[in-house]
């Protein structure tokens, strides 16, 4: 095998583990100075030194210049986009606990070159003020594993000089040329949001406060970055006084925004990127005014305030038409997951305190738990006991909307560990699910018990009705859309519950398809977290085409309460409604992000050539609860993802063929079939939806054989009958003898 990384020792080879190398046994204080740090090989290696000094230098392949005003450009640059992706609080977050408190502590502390510079040094600084041993540590090793492990094809020269005059060398290098140039990358005003909340009175315990203190808030994120922003520009009017950074400045920053105006896009193939880059070129135009045609910095107090339009919030202002939706903020924060202090990585609000982030998710006692799963019997037990033409297909219909509002708060995780975020296979786990009921089938009651078993806040609504989001009529469709596209784009993960859709969010794919493929494409490579929708609709007026079909879910509940017992059902769904409660939810959430810990998880499971089931790491913790009561998984517990929104199109049109088959033209040579869309919209308002849409819409993929705007439908046959599930009666004798005969 290979040796990647050749370690010199005093000149001579040596083969040295990574403890080895950087040995908090014989030294306490480090200085390193790197392009690259891990978050991983700092909690893993470095976490026993009383003191770090860290320099990171700007891992880009972009900073790359040919001339020093190139370098100021390039470099302002990524310093605005670091600003706005939250780089180093991203950084803090992935820092074991222990270690952010050193960092709170400022016994480690982090540095980056100021705008205009480039760190390309890599050189490691040890030393005991006690034995007054040291240890010079250069060549080209990042701070990272692949560095320095050899299972890694990356090739790494590591030389090291114990007690070598070298150190005083490399010391006065970073104290007297580096030092002048740095500054902090976690700035001031993270410090002081952390400080704050740790200065808060709290009955959390310290490790749980230094938890919650590091977790932040969308308001958060947007006072630091509007704060940051505003220093960097503070900065560079500094050093430009000084003489570090030119005095044309100003120019250099408008020949920045002149890029945009020619067209040239920063890493265009990345569409989160494309998103920040172009708020940064909008904040290099908002920085610079223009003064009897010179272009100069503006006030770090003007640049605050033009950055703070600038800045696109994850929580949506309150539209003054549109209702205050009471509900409250869940926040999730993948890297807070610790499942050995029961921590799910969800947090809510502290209601004694706002500031403050609480952890969500509490384990349950073994009764509590069978209590909670017969809770749910019951609630199937009533739809098989008060229900017309129920079947355990129908419950399982039901248990599998609830394992989705469940697994809802990780939709996210779900997508990201299923695949890259621009996999069709990612994008195929829906973030929206609908549930398809005919009228008195009890799919708003559905909803307003899931209410309650995920509810965190007895204030928080149960559902919201469709028609009540915007509440102008004035646009009144688009405007509801666009608000529900707001509300699903938040960071906030409470699921999102609505009642009633009507047609035409179907049918106009301004509605309902626009929503679906516009969060589907921006969404998941925009934002770390965001929550999931459940949505009922009239089972006749669900329809849309194959692409939105795919990318949402579909479950139809349409078995009709029996009113001879009207009475005795109502009794039994407030029974039920009133033991209702969430400690399933709360016990979940932590089985749950056991599974996101565990790196064994497999996250894509196909049978049956079917789509990836989304919801089977949730089908293993219900089983394993069943298991925990020692009780068999009920008949009605959903074994794997449904097809609805399929079968509801091949009803659609098997219906349709068997009423109206007369007007559907066959050509046994060439085996197609031909219908006349138009006719389905003979007797219909020229103004409203033309019902050939839905029909055109319901169709598979696999069975067409035109256009969606043909005005024949021209179908395949063999495909289009085993599609509809019945033989092609045009191949057993001339349709005319068959007519005669039926």
């Amino acid at each position: 095998m290979q040796k990647t990384t050749n370690i010199i020792y005093n000149n001579e080879l040596v083969d040295y583990a990574i403890e080895e190398i950087f040995d908090s046994n014989k030294y306490n204080k480090l200085t390193a100075v790197t392009f690259s740090a891990s978050p991983k090989f700092i909690n893993q290696y470095l976490s026993n030194f009383d003191s770090i000094n860290m320099v990171i230098g700007i891992p880009e392949e972009r900073v790359q210049a040919a001339t020093n005003d190139e370098l100021l450009k390039q470099t302002l640059k990524s310093s605005f986009k670091s600003k706005l992706t939250n780089e180093s609080l991203q950084f803090l977050s992935e820092l074991d606990t222990p270690i952010k408190k050193q960092v709170i502590d400022k016994k480690i502390q982090v540095k980056v070159p100021k705008p205009g510079n480039v760190i390309h040094s890599k050189f490691y600084l040890l030393s005991n003020d006690a034995t007054e041993e040291t240890r010079l540590i250069i060549g080209s090793a990042n701070l990272s594993s692949q560095a320095f492990e050899s299972q890694y094809n990356q090739f790494e020269e590591v030389l090291i000089y114990d007690n070598s005059p070298l150190f005083d060398l490399y010391q006065r290098r970073y104290f007297y040329d580096l030092e002048p140039i740095l500054t902090d990358y976690i700035s001031k005003n993270t410090f002081k949001v952390i400080q704050q909340r740790i200065s808060d009175d709290s009955k959390l315990s310290e490790q749980d406060k230094l938890i919650t203190a590091t977790i932040f808030t969308t308001n958060d994120l947007d006072n630091i970055q509007t704060s940051d922003l505003s220093d960097v520009v503070q900065t560079l009017r500094d050093d430009m006084k000084i003489g570090l950074i030119p005095e044309n400045t100003g120019e250099l920053v408008n020949q920045i925004n002149n890029e945009n105006i020619a067209g040239t896009q920063e890493f265009e193939d990345k569409q989160n990127d494309n998103l920040k880059s172009d708020q940064v070129f909008e904040l290099m135009s908002n920085i610079i005014s223009k003064n009897k045609g010179n272009h100069r910095l503006v006030t770090k107090q003007t640049a605050k305030k033009k950055a703070n339009k600038v800045l696109s919030i994850k929580l949506h202002a309150h539209d003054n038409n549109s209702i205050a939706l009471n509900r409250p903020l869940l926040t999730l924060s993948k890297v807070n997951i610790d499942t050995d202090h029961n921590q799910s990585g969800l947090f809510t609000i502290d209601p004694l305190n706002k500031n403050k982030l609480l952890p969500f998710g509490k384990h349950i006692s073994h009764d509590s738990l069978k209590d909670s799963l017969h809770t749910i019997d019951q609630l199937i037990e009533s739809y098989h006991k008060f229900t017309l033409d129920y079947s355990d297909e129908y419950g399982q219909r039901i248990y599998e909307a609830i394992l989705f509002a469940f697994s809802s708060p990780f939709i996210s995780i779900i997508r990201s560990n299923s695949g890259r975020t621009d996999d069709e296979a990612s994008r195929d786990i829906p973030q929206i699910l609908f549930i398809g009921g005919a009228a008195n089938s009890g799919k708003s009651s559905l909803l307003r018990v899931i209410s309650k078993m995920v509810k965190f806040n007895q204030k928080q609504d149960d559902f919201i009705a469709y028609d009540l989001i915007y509440q102008n009529d004035y646009q009144k469709g688009s405007n509801t859309v666009k608000i529900l596209q707001d509300w699903l784009s938040e960071e906030n993960v409470t699921p999102l519950l609505v009642d009633e859709l009507p047609n035409d969010f179907f049918t106009n794919v301004k509605r309902g398809e626009e929503l679906i493929m516009t969060l589907n494409n921006n969404v998941a490579t925009q934002h770390t977290s965001y929550p999931a929708m459940i949505a009922t609709t009239n089972s006749e007026d669900y329809t849309l085409n194959e692409r939105a079909r795919r990318r949402s879910y579909y479950l139809k509940h349409d078995a009709v309460f029996n009113d001879d017992f009207k009475e005795a059902s109502l009794k039994t769904y407030h029974e039920i409604i009133d033991q209702t409660n969430n400690e399933l939810f709360q016990d979940f959430v932590l089985r749950f992000s056991e599974k996101i810990s565990d790196d064994e998880t497999n996250w894509n499971t196909y049978r049956n050539g079917n789509k990836n089931d989304f919801l089977a790491i949730t089908r293993t913790v219900f089983k394993e609860y069943y298991q925990e009561i020692d009780e068999p998984i009920p008949k009605y517990f959903p074994l794997d993802r449904y097809d609805d929104a399929n079968e509801s199109g091949q009803e659609k049109w098997r219906k349709l063929f068997d009423y109206d088959r007369e007007n559907f033209v066959y050509n046994k040579k060439t085996d197609r079939l031909l219908y006349r869309m138009s006719k389905l919209d003979e007797n219909v308002n020229r103004y409203g939806t033309k019902p050939s849409i839905a029909y055109v819409n319901a169709l598979s993929p696999k069975v067409k054989a035109s256009s969606d705007n043909s005005i024949d439908q021209e179908l395949k046959g063999t495909e289009f009958f085993k599609w509809i599930g019945e033989d092609n009666p045009f191949l057993k004798g001339t349709f005319l003898s068959r007519f005669k005969r039926n």
